[in-house]
C-alpha cells in the first residue's frame, strides 16, 4: 500500500498543516505525495475533508498468452 501524509493519524490540517509525529509544519504538496515515513499510522479519513475515504487500487489480473502448440503436447494433442 502506498502511504500519503493526508491519510495519517498524525497530520492536522487547519490554519496550517502540522505533523504531530515529526513536530513540524509541512507543505501541502508534501502531504499529497507518496512517502516512506516510519511514523505513518493509517487512517481511512482524508485530512483535507474531501468527503472521500481511502480506497486502495486493486491490481487487475492479466492472463498470460497461451502458446497453443505447447498446450497440445501436454493435453494429448498431436505429437
Amino acid at each position: 500500500m502506498k502511504q500519503y501524509c493526508r491519510y495519517c493519524v498524525n497530520l492536522y490540517v487547519g490554519n496550517g498543516i502540522y505533523c504531530q509525529a515529526k513536530k513540524r509544519i509541512l507543505a501541502e504538496a508534501t502531504t499529497k505525495s507518496v512517502n516512506h515515513c516510519k511514523m505513518f499510522n493509517f487512517c481511512e479519513i482524508d485530512a483535507y475533508d474531501t468527503g472521500r475515504d481511502y480506497k486502495p487500487h486493486v491490481k487487475q489480473h492479466i492472463p498470460h498468452k497461451i502458446n497453443r502448440e505447447q498446450l497440445s503436447i501436454f493435453v494429448g494433442g498431436e505429437t
